[in-house]
């Protein structure tokens, strides 16, 4: 019989849970029973609390209280807690103080029963007191509220290879330079900070299947909510039982999640193998683990194959015609020099053929070269005929018939040129990739899950739908706001390529980012052509934090400076590691930069490439906007803002081609911005200040 109230539970739950001794936690499981039936009397037991913007109650449970609110249908889990005084005068003002409880003896607990710490402030670590001394100040420290024991971190299910760290930790503030997982380190301070409930009211929620599962959480074996849904997303999940299916919206919006059940749900309807693609190599691995631990058994055994679209187009090329030799930019635009002063451009006349080809010579090498790349190659185009009726979505430059005409004799003459050194591009290899797959027998996959599909090519689309027999397997994710490779992505495409219509799911509730951030990133792209005003439209979020802060200076050492204390001061307000933070430049040079100067200042930090991210490593990764896509990290700092560095234009780029390169680069800013989860922090040039910067102002945002 299906139960009329669906349960549901925060992070603070489940750590406060972790605290009890194991008879209540046997309690409890029988009490949310009675929950899912009857939140509203919970047979007579349950109080109304008084002073909350939430409907927020409690029931009893022997010396305990478990706080929880309910409506449409879930009943929300918030907090478990020993009865005592310090419980009612300070967590919760609507309720008179109870008699003292009980003995503790009657309770039996299996392990040491952590002390109560008294919580006067919403602070999660209160701040020490500075030292009086200005010359020589000493470490602002901030002692414990009580000893920790091996007893107490078994009991909260901290692996034991973290305790020498966490047991010699002298104070708060070296807990959080332990390099340890955020979960345990979250945990560890929840229990000696307990959270008002005001403040865990605004927490994510994660579903609880059935009362029984519980006892599972706490036996050890899900011990991680990456893969917990909260209410709305278990709803969605079963959107579409059949594809193809598209899913937008912006950035924290759960389409990851999503894509990553939906692969479930495939295999649960006989789809084997399934095929699951993300953009870059550092979601790879992380999205193999989190499949892994859904499904429960090895990938390859579940016939789950997890990779990037180029790893795969790569794959099928060497297979036909052997290991590629990539061209480098300088080596592509020498021979296209050679094919735009030698190629037989067709024209009335010598005069209208030497016009056409001062014409291009114009617009510069580079923009010609992207032209071939993106346009002609990105969208596979095989003849003039096709390129001349082709809409160059993207491309702020009209390029008339007759240019065209005389870039596709260039192109040609370019494409002999690189044949004849050996030469390839990935824009090329994809294309032959394309053609082999298209002559496959048979197709190697019956389903693909594709995320971020807007920054994949005609193509390289093109490519992943020629992998499966029909289009009932095929299930995407895509925010054109955050197109950072493919200038010429629309949904038009999208809808024309897949028929769609009637299967697009648009979301709009924000689970990563606090109030403030999604505010403050939605002024980035606000007025401007670079950003999808749908999926930009989203609900407000439950997370509150700080305004995000700009700061402005010439010194790379005060930058550098700022930042570290940024991070400090993150870290204690979100409960979380100072290893959790990133630092988000423009270039590699900048990064490894900036990444050598918070060593100097006592941080751990490392600069990462792209392919080498380790999101559990115990140091600030800093790395590229680019690497980033995809990420959150709950503390950002997006640097590098000043002209010429973020934006970067480029010293040849046409007049008409200005706005599509500006909108791509004020993307690439927003999604950056949109890393940060809980505190973000945009560092630019005080003297050369980004143009992206005007208009960031109060209230979204403090300098």
């Amino acid at each position: 019989m299906q139960s009329a109230w669906a349960l549901s539970f925060t992070n603070t739950f489940f750590s406060e849970l972790l605290n009890l001794p194991q008879a209540v936690q046997k309690k409890i499981s029988k009490t949310l029973k009675v929950l899912e039936t009857d939140p509203i009397s919970a047979q007579g037991d349950a109080k109304k609390l008084k002073g909350y913007t939430n409907n927020v109650y409690r029931v009893r449970i022997g010396d305990y209280r478990l706080f929880y609110s309910f409506g449409q249908g879930w009943v929300k889990l918030l907090s478990v807690r020993k009865r005592d005084e310090r419980t009612y005068e300070i967590e919760l003002p609507g309720v008179d103080s109870p008699a003292p409880p009980p003995e503790e003896s009657i309770l039996e607990p299996q392990y040491q029963e952590a002390p109560t710490a008294e919580v006067t402030a919403s602070k999660p670590i209160p701040q020490a007191e500075p030292s009086s001394s200005s010359q020589n100040p000493s470490p602002i420290t901030t002692a414990l509220p009580f000893k920790l024991t091996e007893v107490l971190l078994k009991q909260w299910q901290i692996p034991s290879e973290h305790w020498p760290g966490i047991l010699a930790a002298p104070h708060s503030e070296a807990l959080l330079e332990l390099p340890i997982p955020d979960h345990y380190l979250q945990r560890i301070i929840d229990n000696l900070y307990p959270r008002p409930i005001e403040e865990i009211i605004a927490e994510r929620e994660y579903v609880l299947k059935q009362p029984e599962d519980l006892d599972r959480f706490v036996e050890g074996s899900l011990t991680t909510f990456l893969l917990k849904l909260d209410p709305e997303q278990e709803k969605l999940k079963t959107f579409g039982k059949q594809g193809p299916i598209l899913v937008k919206g912006g950035p924290g919006t759960g389409k990851s999640t999503l894509a990553i059940y939906r692969v479930q749900s495939l295999l649960e309807q006989g789809f084997k193998p399934v095929l699951f693609t993300t953009y870059t190599k550092a979601l790879v691995t992380y999205s193999e683990q989190l499949l892994t631990q859904l499904i429960g058994q090895p990938l390859d055994q579940a016939g789950v194959k997890v990779t990037t679209v180029d790893s795969l187009t790569f794959h099928y090329y060497v297979q036909t015609y052997g290991k590629p030799i990539f061209a480098r930019e300088d080596q592509c635009l020498a021979l296209l020099d050679v094919a735009l002063r030698t190629a037989e451009i067709p024209a009335k006349n010598s005069f209208d053929r030497q016009g056409r080809r001062q014409s291009l010579e114009r617009l510069g090498l580079p923009y010609l070269l992207q032209e071939i790349q993106d346009v002609i190659e990105g969208w596979g185009v095989t003849s003039l005929e096709d390129y001349l009726a082709l809409d160059r979505r993207g491309r702020g430059a009209p390029l008339q018939a007759k240019l065209r005409e005389a870039l596709w004799s260039i192109y040609q003459t370019w494409q002999k040129l690189m044949e004849r050194d050996g030469y390839i591009t990935w824009p090329q290899l994809r294309c032959k990739a394309l053609a082999v797959v298209e002559q496959l027998a048979e197709s190697p996959y019956q389903a693909v899950v594709i995320d971020e599909a807007q920054d994949l090519s005609p193509v390289s689309l093109r490519f992943l739908l020629a992998l499966v027999p029909s289009l009932e397997g095929v299930y995407l994710t895509a925010d054109a706001s955050q197109s950072l490779y493919q200038r010429g992505f629309s949904w038009k495409q999208i809808h024309a390529d897949l028929k769609v219509t009637g299967r697009t799911l648009l979301l709009k509730r924000n689970y990563r980012n606090t109030e403030q951030i999604i505010a403050a990133c939605a002024t980035i792209l606000e007025g401007t052509s670079a950003g999808d005003a749908e999926c930009l439209a989203q609900e407000p979020s439950a997370y509150q934090g700080e305004i995000p802060t700009i700061i402005l200076t010439d010194s790379v050492e005060q930058e550098s400076r700022l930042i570290h204390s940024f991070f400090i001061e993150a870290a204690k307000r979100c409960r979380l590691p100072l290893h959790g933070g990133a630092v988000l430049c423009p270039s590699v040079a900048m990064g490894k930069a900036i990444a050598q100067r918070l060593v100097k200042q006592g941080a751990e930090a490392q600069f990462v490439a792209g392919n080498d991210i380790d999101l559990n490593a115990p140091y600030i990764k800093v790395m590229t906007l680019h690497s980033a896509k995809g990420l959150e990290f709950p503390y950002v700092a997006v640097v590098g803002l000043r002209e010429g560095t973020l934006p970067y234009m480029g010293a040849d780029l046409p007049e008409d081609e200005m706005k599509s390169v500006s909108d791509e680069q004020r993307r690439l800013f927003y999604v950056g911005c949109s890393r940060a989860m809980r505190a973000l922090l945009v560092s630019g040039s005080r003297s050369n200040s980004s143009s992206f910067l005007e208009g960031l102002s109060a209230p979204y945002w403090k300098k």
